[in-house]
């Protein structure tokens, strides 16, 4: 887990700074940076690809988890 934290730190920190998308998967490729899918524990043949792409960059932006708007809920039992 301290892998992906690492490389979505940089990856904020990339998208701070103005990088675009095509130059954070051109780094990530170079770097050898494993995609989301890579971290899976999904079987290899439902997870997808297992590279960095421009949709996978774009997935993370608009994935709240990866942003930090984490939503909790709360039954009756809390």
């Amino acid at each position: 887990m301290k892998q992906k934290a690492k490389w979505l730190k940089k990856f904020l920190t990339y998208m701070k700074v103005g990088k675009s998308t095509i130059d954070i998967v051109k780094i990530f490729h170079e770097e050898g940076v494993k995609t989301p899918a890579q971290y899976s524990q999904i079987p290899k043949y439902m997870k997808g690809n297992d590279y960095w792409g421009k949709s996978t960059i774009t997935k993370i932006l608009k994935n709240s988890t990866y942003i930090g708007n984490v939503i909790r809920t709360y039954n009756n039992n809390n």
